[in-house]
């Protein structure tokens, strides 16, 4: 079984229960009240195309029923999904509307994607340090539109505080294996969440029957849609400036991403799956389990590795004759000389390179070391896996892009 919750995050959880008790903490998720519940909060009606609520329905019976969910876990599924729902909502006001920002054209993103654990986040965090860019920050990933008219990015700003607040308090042990804050750059599938066809709750919540429906059922091309209309509203409010995005479920679908944003400049990362699938396995567990009380590590990893395996080879498929919109990144180049690594993303794409270029890269690489926020350690046979058991899945993506590396 899992971990044992710190003392202070059980404290916190009783409070919640409390909340449960007088009715302001659900027991459960109810798709149609979270829907009502959305449209009184921003006081609109209308969610658009209606694809999004086969996943919101899955979604939410998985989280009933996959695990005994704890009251600070449906605390956290409850506001987080009702965000997402708020965000469907804007979005449709937007296109109804005809809104400006909807038509802004976006300057070709650098989206990086890659397996998690790969490397993903410090190689978008170097390429948005280049002065022409901006990496998108949580806070306007969560809350990426004001809600009303009198709502400004230093509102939305203290509501991303809020909710990173708990955790900061509570469980500041997560650092060293994920530092996120309000102002960190972080994963664009928390733009994806409306869309009910994205993998943003899996990080957090146990979901097995979400993610078998995931890569069953769910709408990828629909999702982009969307997505691609999202990095418009913000390309809007940071004009002239390159948007650097990345995801780990980006991975999945290039040939889609390239549909709906033709000039997409796609940045793949590569490590061995025996090095970043522990090293998922550890983080999603550590944090899917604070939602829950009965986590089985050794099935939840089980989880990780199909969930990684199936990812990877809807890359492989998807990718062919596409390489070559494609920079293909090592991690352990990365580790070797990570300026060059971003001097190699520019030359593949053809961006200029230049010395302050190199300069402010080469500032943001020395103050932002690797285990800066503590080392994260594990055991691969915490989680009922092996090597073996890995690099068989792995045989064929090992052989073509990592070798004996």
């Amino acid at each position: 079984m899992a971990y044992p919750k710190p003392l202070a995050f059980r404290g916190l959880n009783k409070a919640f229960q409390l909340g449960q008790m007088v009715g302001g903490v659900p027991r459960a998720l109810d798709p149609e009240k979270l829907m009502k519940k959305a449209k009184k909060r921003v006081r609109l009606n209308d969610y658009g195309d209606p694809y999004f609520k086969e996943g919101l329905e899955v979604l939410c019976d998985s989280i009933n029923t996959d695990a005994r969910v704890n009251a600070y876990g449906y605390f956290l599924a409850e506001g987080t999904i009702l965000n997402f729902l708020e965000t469907r909502l804007l979005l449709q006001d937007r296109r109804n509307r005809d809104h400006a920002d909807i038509r802004t054209e976006l300057i070709s993103p650098l989206i990086v994607s890659g397996l998690a654990r790969t490397g993903t986040t410090a190689l978008q965090r170097m390429l948005s340090a280049a002065p022409d860019c901006h990496g998108l920050e949580w806070w306007e990933l969560n809350l990426p539109m004001n809600r009303n008219a009198s709502d400004s990015a230093e509102d939305r700003i203290k509501t991303a505080e809020a909710i990173i607040r708990p955790r900061e308090l509570f469980t500041p042990h997560l650092d060293a294996m994920h530092y996120i804050r309000p102002h960190t750059l972080e994963e664009c599938f928390w733009l994806m969440g409306g869309t009910f066809a994205a993998r943003t709750m899996t990080e957090f919540m146990v979901v097995y029957k979400y993610m078998d429906w995931y890569y069953a059922s769910a709408d990828a091309d629909k999702k982009y849609a969307d997505y691609a209309d999202l990095l418009r509203i913000l390309q809007a409010t940071h004009p002239g400036k390159r948007l650097v995005v990345k995801s780990i479920e980006h991975l999945e679908n290039p040939h889609l991403i390239l549909k709906h944003i033709p000039n997409a400049m796609l940045v793949q990362t590569h490590r061995q799956p025996t090095e970043c699938v522990p090293s998922y396995c550890s983080l999603n567990t550590f944090v899917c389990d604070l939602t829950c009380d009965d986590l089985d590590m050794h099935r939840h990893g089980r989880a990780i590795l199909d969930l990684s395996d199936k990812s990877m080879q809807a890359h492989l498929r998807n990718r062919v004759g596409l390489e070559h919109k494609i920079y293909d990144h090592k991690y352990t180049d990365m580790l070797k000389s990570p300026v060059a690594c971003v001097r190699g993303v520019h030359e593949k794409f053809g961006l200029e390179w230049s010395d302050e270029v190199a300069f402010t890269v080469g500032q943001h690489t020395r103050e932002h070391q690797q285990h800066k926020y503590g080392k994260h350690t594990y055991k691969i046979s915490d989680f009922g896996l092996s090597e073996d058991m890995i690099n068989e899945r792995f045989a064929g993506y090992i052989d073509t892009y990592l070798g004996r590396d």
